[in-house]
């Protein structure tokens, strides 16, 4: 646990010499109970239970957070002394007792919500997995929800008219009220607000742009979040209309040990992931910290005829990742942009811009097939609305694989940011020999005449190749209404996709 952790979980083991009685903490987790949006989580069971969905998830956040916000409250509020009759010392005691109770409370709270979330294994929960990816500490955590709160409930607006009646939302100062443990702890929740800081610099927060670390407006400004992050807190679909004209996602499958390359290859592919993940924790320490901001993203650009298994090198590497892939259609991103869609209103700058914050919001890599269709050399571009900006990637901070069988048609610009170039070569006969064999799935009936080293000796085929070989071989007997693949089949099928593929072996 950081030292966020532990500064934020102060009111889980507080011990206060004049806190209230219990019977006190049951009437306040009565009232607790009592409210539409949140039974259940007052109440401390023996065994945890699961969480049933996000949104159960969510409301368990935002009645803890709640409680620190009444926490907040000023002390006539707090010592139910509206018209401020009591004697001012009194006033501030009986306020300070309630709020150090209430923080306790909160604090079990926490705790309860985690126990939960351990034993929550069978629904995903967005919000965990936020905090995971980033990662983020359970202040930074906490910043976030509060700042999303008007959007995540609504009546989070009256909670903050409480504590500023002029302002129905949240502001920098206000938020480090809520969550301050001491008057001094402010200021290190304010440094949450920096641009240099996760919640920022992953574009889950956003305040005025210029601020700095030292701008004295800072605590007065009104942060917000993204539509799109409140989505992603709520549990819905993130990628919006818009972006799923375009982009699919999916789990990736296989692994880079499971392709079938040159062994350098996988290992200068290893070795880069390795090394881009390990500059982002050594940057500060090494003196590269300005080079690493101009670079966050590690562009990976996989050459190589049609059928050489780009999409797989891909693949493979959002599993070494542990990342989703955002595929991108370039055709449709160009359509979108040249204003073929009366609906939509954006340029390419802007979509990718949706891409970027997509990919980082559900820690996904970034697959661009065909990558020239999308960055073409300044002579192909049929309008200037379809050039990209100076730095296209610059939104961008994961890691982006172009794949291009044409990489002399890329936009030099692109080309030369490429951290990392691999061309795919033609595999050698005994390679698609192994590829025939894992092309042929156990179940496929095969005849006694296929010879697959004969095949894997005459046909130059690439992974693509073969396997749609082996798919179509499977159709063509089937209308012949055969039970099983016969070596004429493969032939067959294998020479119209070494046709296609425009490599016919002399």
């Amino acid at each position: 646990m950081n030292d966020h952790d532990e500064q934020h979980d102060h009111d889980a083991h507080a011990e206060d010499d004049d806190a209230s009685p219990e019977s006190e903490r049951d009437a306040y987790l009565e009232h607790l109970d009592a409210e539409p949006s949140g039974p259940r989580y007052a109440r401390r069971a023996q065994a945890p239970e699961p969480f049933r969905s996000a949104q159960e998830h969510l409301q368990a956040h935002l009645i803890r957070l709640g409680a620190l916000m009444q926490a907040a409250e000023p002390p006539e509020q707090l010592a139910e002394d509206p018209k401020c009759e009591l004697d001012e010392d009194l006033r501030r005691d009986r306020a300070a007792s309630k709020a150090r109770f209430i923080r306790r409370v909160a604090g079990e709270l926490l705790e309860e919500l985690r126990a939960r979330e351990a034993v929550t294994t069978a629904i995903p929960l967005p919000i965990r997995d936020l905090k995971e990816r980033f990662p983020l500490s359970q202040l930074e955590l906490d910043v976030l929800l509060l700042v999303a709160s008007p959007h995540l409930d609504t009546d989070f607006r009256g909670k903050w008219r409480r504590l500023d009646p002029f302002v129905g939302h949240p502001l920098v100062h206000t938020i480090c009220e809520v969550l301050a443990k001491s008057e001094d702890a402010p200021c290190e929740v304010e440094q949450l607000f920096w641009q240099d800081r996760p919640l920022l610099r992953h574009d889950l927060v956003r305040v005025g742009p210029g601020l700095t670390r030292t701008a004295n407006q800072l605590a007065w400004e009104e942060p917000d979040v993204p539509l799109r992050v409140v989505a992603l807190l709520m549990g819905r679909d993130v990628r919006g209309d818009l972006l799923a004209r375009f982009a699919s996602s999916r789990e990736p499958s296989l692994r880079l040990d499971e392709l079938v390359l040159p062994a350098e290859l996988r290992k200068a592919a290893s070795r880069t992931l390795r090394g881009h993940e390990a500059l982002g924790e050594r940057a500060m320490d090494w003196g590269l910290r300005c080079a690493q901001q101009e670079r966050r993203a590690l562009l990976v650009l996989l050459t190589g005829a049609p059928g050489r298994g780009k999409r797989a090198f891909a693949e493979a590497l959002a599993t070494a990742k542990r990342q989703r892939i955002l595929e991108l259609d370039a055709d449709r991103m160009r359509a979108l942009a040249a204003g073929r869609d009366p609906r939509v209103t954006a340029d390419l700058a802007e979509l990718l811009e949706r891409v970027a914050h997509e990919a980082r919001t559900t820690g996904a890599l970034t697959l661009v097939p065909d990558a020239e269709r999308l960055f073409p050399t300044r002579r192909e571009l049929a309008s200037p609305r379809l050039l990209p900006s100076s730095d296209p990637l610059a939104a961008f901070d994961g890691v982006l694989v172009f794949t291009s069988a044409h990489p002399e048609r890329l936009d030099p610009r692109l080309r030369a940011r490429v951290d990392l170039e691999l061309a795919l070569p033609s595999p050698t006969a005994p390679e698609r020999l192994l590829l025939w064999r894992q092309a042929l799935p156990r179940g496929l009936p095969l005849g006694d005449d296929v010879d697959l080293a004969k095949l894997a000796e005459r046909c130059v085929l690439g992974p693509g190749g073969i396997h749609a070989a082996v798919f179509a071989a499977a159709r063509d007997a089937l209308g012949r209404r055969d039970d099983g693949v016969v070596m004429r089949d493969l032939e067959r099928a294998a020479a119209r996709e070494v046709a296609r593929a425009g490599e016919v072996k002399g």
